[in-house]
């Protein structure tokens, strides 16, 4: 409910009412250089009142999350010194992940904390990491771990990873059968947040669209060598600059902070560490297919 159409209600109908929770975002030195504004509080669909423990877990989340709005805001003033960028951005998003990850697990066991603020919790999270990853990555030195991977085990994780975001927005996710053994050989958690992170994106995107199924299908095709995993939802369409993305060089690719396909780089670059390819095109008439092809190993393989 925008405030435009609250006030108009409220003009038509005296006694609507909503509740509202303004926080500041303040800077290390005190000053204020934003808010945070929360217009209204939905539990099964129905409006209700914030109370005391919102405001108290909204304040710590402001409290640990300002300093990475701060940063963010102010990235382009960095850009006249490569140095001060690539150092303090990534100081700054280094010294975030603990308290992110502590505040995150935290509330994922608190039942009464909005899907929303998890939500964007885990995406601040899932950034912060990727950053630090893709890092690591340009420099040799991200820890990478091959072990036989069964792929109903591995999707088994997958479906549990994707509970909370299944039930609240009510998409269904629809996985090929697959055949008992076979399986892969990679960094079993590195490959959990490729498909974790492109498999949210299109529940996201799918719950958006307006009747019909809400529904991600997961295509698995196997050949003799290869097996590929193709994402397909009718949400929102991708564009052809993020298409574009994933065919380019990871040498050539400029401007990667902020929401301009650090998630895609990121999936990109640990796809093609496993030898595997990706690429991404538009559905017809609406959605995205993102395709996943990886080398193929049976449990026959493994000694």
């Amino acid at each position: 409910l925008s405030d435009a159409d609250f006030y108009k209600i409220r003009k038509e109908n005296p006694q609507f009412t909503r509740s509202s929770i303004i926080l500041p975002l303040i800077k290390g030195d005190g000053k204020v250089f934003g808010v945070l504004k929360l217009c209204e509080k939905l539990i099964n669909g129905q409006q209700t009142f914030f109370d005391q423990g919102d405001l108290n877990r909204l304040t710590i989340i402001i409290n640990l999350v300002t300093p990475t709005i701060f940063w963010f805001t102010n990235v382009n003033k960095l850009q006249n010194s490569i140095i001060l960028k690539d150092t303090m951005l990534h100081a700054v998003i280094h010294d975030l992940k603990s308290p992110v990850f502590c505040l995150q697990k935290v509330l994922e066991e608190e039942e009464k904390v909005p899907f929303k603020i998890i939500n964007e919790l885990n995406y601040l999270y899932d950034r912060i990491t990727q950053s630090l990853d893709i890092n690591r990555i340009k420099k040799g030195k991200l820890p990478f771990e091959k072990e036989f991977i069964l792929l109903n085990e591995f999707f088994d994780e997958i479906v549990e990873g994707l509970h909370r975001y299944i039930d609240n927005y009510n998409v269904e996710v629809d996985i090929d059968e697959i055949e008992k053994g076979e399986g892969l050989d990679g960094d079993r958690e590195l490959l959990k947040r490729v498909f974790l992170s492109l498999i949210r994106k299109a529940i996201q995107f799918s719950s958006d669209i307006e009747g019909g199924d809400k529904k991600v299908k997961i295509k698995i095709d196997s050949g003799i060598t290869t097996i590929s995993f193709s994402i397909i939802d009718t949400g929102r369409t991708i564009s052809d600059a993020f298409i574009n993305l994933l065919k380019e060089e990871f040498k050539q690719i400029k401007n990667i902070e902020g929401n301009s396909g650090i998630g895609l780089i990121f999936c990109k670059l640990l796809i093609e560490l496993h030898g595997g390819t990706i690429e991404a095109k538009q559905n017809k008439p609406k959605g995205s297919i993102f395709k996943i092809t990886l080398p193929l190993m049976s449990d026959e393989d493994v000694e």
